[in-house]
């Protein structure tokens, strides 16, 4: 029987679908309501009214919100879960493979709402089956949720047998060692193939170099999409493909295929298996060729279209180097910018922008449309193209700290850690209280097994951190708080 009446269902469905995104409409109210009795329990209340009242007259608090993540998501996963699945990822593998080992032999594959870590660590398993010599390659394996719990679980990699169910024995004693009379934990090999992170689908956190979630060659996500509302799986279906490198591939659960709304994915059936594909009617890793194309194309939402066509004037047709040019172009690449239309920003910059066009704009507005031009190759994973304009970003704007890191990451991305840290470095030259550098610093010292100058890295960032508001944000970071980016630290050092 339902606890809340009609109007305070409505209200705690809105605050957290607008504080912690996930959407729970009318049909799932019982869904609601036992999550949130679940939470209330944590804080010593029983009464369910009485604590949604609470919540609604308190802010949003990271602890508050990890407890409502916490309980309002299903943490239910297994090994292999729906082996067809898993089994044409590893066809695709391996022919990938066969591809790349004679070139970049690179990978990259993400596991969005991996939970407990089941799934990121499956794909490993098949990693080490299809690719025997993965460890010559470069493989990014990422695995996010917004489950703090859940993330801590998988960082430990302790199971018991009701995640193993179908899988079989010669893969159980292969991967995992005993850990108790009824545990098992994963082996290093597979474990260090994996790495953990907080991210929540609902923020604009991706696509994104800091994120590692550029230029994938797969993207899992299972039953996940369910928790949205139609506006929010949309975005994150736009997220997912913008985060793909061409002919990369999403794997959906077969219950969210119904709301599978992005018409660009090409969607292929295999038997009982169906999944989508990114395709530019390219090769994989060829960029686009970029034509003369109109300012705004026709592949443009309608209100993206009016949006630009509302900005100032036209672009003049005659001298490139006026500050009126410069402006106007600012504005109608920033409003596609942030409509994700990366592949025009590039044709843009690519057609209409000359070595000096941005010129006489302030310094913050060249920062900004240099970051707006960087993103986008890198959001579309054309990060040699990305690395070339970071390079004469941080030459033309070089008291920049913000273009240092960004740099720094793509050239991270790129398996160019001496120089990532050597830009970083100077980020921090310019502004020793910069946490993003810091920040990246740290992660990277751990990247690169260094765990002495990643944890005093870490150390140095948490006290800067201590001494701020826990709300501060921090954009260059995905706008994470203070107090959210100090317990990723606490959580990040527990682990060197």
């Amino acid at each position: 029987m339902l606890q809340l009446t009609e109007d305070l269902y409505e209200k705690i469905a809105s605050y957290i679908r607008v504080n912690v995104g996930l959407n729970f409409p009318p049909e799932k109210q019982a869904d609601l309501e036992y999550g949130l009795l679940n939470a209330a329990q944590e804080y010593h209340v029983s009464d369910l009214p009485a604590f949604v009242i609470v919540v609604l007259n308190r802010p949003m608090t990271l602890e508050l919100k990890q407890t409502l993540q916490k309980h309002l998501t299903i943490g239910e996963t297994y090994f292999f879960r729906e082996r067809p699945v898993i089994d044409r990822f590893k066809s695709l593998l391996m022919r990938l493979a066969s591809e790349r080992r004679k070139s970049t032999k690179s990978l990259k594959i993400w596991s969005a709402g991996c939970s407990t870590g089941e799934e990121p660590y499956t794909l490993a398993m098949v990693v080490a089956e299809a690719i025997p010599d993965f460890a010559s390659w470069d493989i990014s394996l990422l695995g996010t949720d917004i489950n703090a719990n859940s993330l801590e679980k998988a960082r430990k990699g302790i199971y018991r047998p009701w995640s193993f169910r179908g899988v079989e024995k010669h893969l159980i004693d292969k991967y995992f060692t005993k850990y108790s009379d009824t545990e098992f934990q994963l082996r290093d090999l597979i474990r260090n193939l994996v790495q953990l992170n907080y991210l929540n689908l609902f923020e604009e956190s991706y696509p994104s170099p800091i994120t590692k979630t550029t230029g994938l060659d797969f993207i899992f996500c299972r039953n996940v999409i369910m928790y949205f509302d139609e506006n929010g799986r949309k975005r994150v279906l736009q997220g997912f493909y913008n985060a793909l490198a061409n002919n990369g591939h999403l794997f959906l659960s077969l219950t969210e295929l119904a709301h599978q709304a992005e018409k660009r994915f090409i969607t292929h059936k295999e038997g009982s298996v169906i999944y989508f594909q990114k395709s530019l009617g390219l090769p994989a890793n060829e960029p686009p060729a970029i034509t003369p194309a109109p300012l705004v194309t026709e592949t443009l939402p309608r209100q993206i279209i009016q949006r630009v066509q509302a900005a100032p004037g036209n672009l003049p047709d005659g001298r490139t180097d006026t500050p009126e040019y410069a402006l106007q172009l600012f504005e109608q690449i920033e409003v596609l910018y942030n409509a994700a239309e990366y592949t025009t920003v590039i044709k843009l910059y690519e057609q209409k922008a000359r070595v000096n066009t941005f010129d006489s704009l302030s310094d913050v507005q060249r920062e900004t449309v240099m970051e707006y031009f960087l993103k986008s190759y890198a959001n579309t994973g054309r990060l040699t193209e990305a690395e070339l304009l970071g390079r004469t970003a941080v030459i033309k704007l070089k008291t920049s700290p913000r273009l240092h890191v960004f740099y720094a990451n793509i050239l991270q991305e790129q398996g160019k850690m001496a120089e990532a840290v050597s830009s970083l470095q100077k980020a921090l030259y310019l502004d020793p209280d910069y946490v993003p550098a810091y920040f990246t610093l740290a992660n990277l010292y751990r990247r690169m097994h260094r765990p002495r100058e990643s944890k005093k890295t870490f150390e140095t960032t948490a006290s800067i951190l201590q001494k701020m508001d826990a709300l501060a944000s921090f954009p260059d970071l995905e706008n994470i708080s203070a107090a959210e980016l100090l317990t990723i630290i606490e959580k990040a050092m527990e682990n060197l």
